[in-house]
């Protein structure tokens, strides 16, 4: 059972100082969603800092004092004073082994550099407001606002108000898995998706705003629930509960959602091009693209290389491949007829073929995930 130490900050905000009876300690099973909410609204020792840094910035604290005050948080300290030095990327080692995701809390009042990460990240405003920043661009972020940010996306929150972000953080290979079914309808959020799978110059983001959508801010609270509970069967629920939660949103909330503008028209051809091939995977080739596209096959075959930076074929396998692995552990289809489904001549050539991507039988792949 893990033991959580959090501050009572309503006996804090007045005062320079935390006293003993400040610090709570719990030991947590797994909580409501009232004793959820709660915690939430507690400030840990990382917003502290950050909460005195925006004190310091209007005046109520020096920097001396502020230093002091916070002396044995040096680090914290060095990135509240000098957010440009929080930048660079982040792996998915950030994500503990084993685990396909990890929800968090963005510390209240913090502003970091710009940075990257390898996962994807969706960010839910619970309470308050604040801004989403990247390279050349920024929108502002309220109340219930959902954000998706694909991997390799510069970006930063700049937080003047104390809003309360949940972070959803979760490894690509996961992400597409739960989401590839979205891929095959040829609108913008299936393009969000295909690109992120495939394209080189990816979408950066997708914005929903549900507003105060009671089911969707329920499923976010029991995410972080299930990441404090910590349990063997926590990841596979915040999996499950993500699923539901882009469901509700594209049930709901679809035509709330905002994508960064396409610039160019070759923009727009990329997008139905790769839409194209992901659904026609099975029997498409450079004659039915020419056809389809009124291009040359030299021409097409140039322009799927620029996009994704591998050949038709090699495309082509690898959407087989992780449709034949989403077969193979959602159905009870037989390999043959796996194999039959995703265009092979035979299941000798989808065996080896999947083993060669997997390094793993199909048979042995169905045991292992089930």
């Amino acid at each position: 059972m893990r033991k959580i130490i959090i501050i009572d900050f309503t006996t804090y905000k007045n005062r320079d100082t935390i006293l003993v009876e400040d610090i709570v300690i719990s030991y947590t099973g797994m909580m409501t969603e009232k004793e959820t909410l709660d915690f939430i609204k507690k400030y840990d020792s990382d917003e502290l800092v950050y909460l005195d840094a925006h004190r310091m910035r209007n005046g109520e604290l020096t920097e001396e004092e502020f230093k002091e005050k916070h002396s044995d948080n040096p680090l914290i300290v060095g990135y509240a004073l000098n957010p440009e030095t929080f930048s660079g990327h982040v792996s998915e080692d950030y994500i503990a082994e084993g685990r396909h995701t990890l929800i968090s809390k963005h510390p209240r009042y913090a502003t970091l550099g710009l940075h990257t990460h390898s996962f994807f990240e969706m960010t839910y405003v619970l309470e308050g407001h604040c801004s989403q920043y990247f390279e050349n661009s920024s929108f502002d972020l309220k109340d219930g606002d959902f954000c998706i940010l694909s991997p390799e996306t510069s970006h930063y929150i700049y937080d003047d108000s104390g809003a309360s972000v949940i972070n959803i953080l979760i490894r690509q290979s996961s992400f597409m898995d739960i989401f590839s079914d979205l891929i095959r309808d040829n609108t913008k959020i299936s393009r969000f998706f295909s690109d992120n799978l495939y394209a080189k110059k990816k979408l950066s983001f997708m914005l929903f705003h549900p507003g105060k959508d009671n089911e969707i801010r329920s499923s976010i609270i029991k995410m972080y629930t299930e990441e404090l509970a910590a349990d063997e069967y926590s990841d596979s629920i915040i999996l499950s509960l993500i699923r539901i939660t882009f469901a509700r949103l594209l049930r709901s909330w679809s035509d709330t959602m905002e994508t960064p503008r396409l610039q160019k028209k070759k923009d727009a051809l990329s997008e139905d091009l790769i839409s194209y091939i992901y659904n026609n995977y099975a029997s498409v080739d450079l004659a039915k693209l020419a056809e389809h596209f009124h291009f040359s096959k030299q021409y097409c075959s140039k322009l799927i290389i620029e996009l994704t930076g591998m050949p038709l074929s090699d495309l082509r396998t690898q959407l087989k491949i992780r449709r034949g692995a989403e077969l193979l552990a959602n159905t009870s289809m037989s390999v043959e007829d796996i194999s039959e489904k995703l265009g092979y001549e035979n299941p000798e050539t989808f065996i080896r073929a999947f083993k060669r991507e997997r390094g793993i039988t199909p048979g042995a792949y169905r045991k292992k995930i089930r």
